[in-house]
């Protein structure tokens, strides 16, 4: 997106960044691509840049706390789920 373009969305109170948590793209999962926590540097970038962010997140705002909150409870649910399968595996 150009620096123009970004401008005018910023100056019609436009969003400027979209993120879609529930977006899963196995061919990321392999390459080990986590596009949620690039989306969350990119937030840290932007504000360590001067930006005023607004999160939302189901048609509410959130604070950046509660979406660092959401980001671990999803790393953690990712890592039960990884250890059910595998002591279902070796289970067998």
């Amino acid at each position: 997106m150009s620096m123009s373009h970004i401008k005018q969305k910023i100056e019609s109170n436009d969003f400027v960044v979209t993120y879609d948590t529930n977006d899963y793209d196995v061919v990321e999962e392999i390459n080990g691509i986590d596009k949620t926590r690039a989306f969350r540097e990119l937030i840290g970038k932007l504000q360590r840049a001067g930006a005023e962010i607004t999160i939302y997140y189901n048609g509410r705002i959130i604070s950046l706390e509660f979406l660092d909150n959401w980001l671990n409870s999803m790393d953690e649910i990712k890592k039960e789920v990884e250890n059910d399968i595998d002591r279902e595996v070796y289970e067998c």
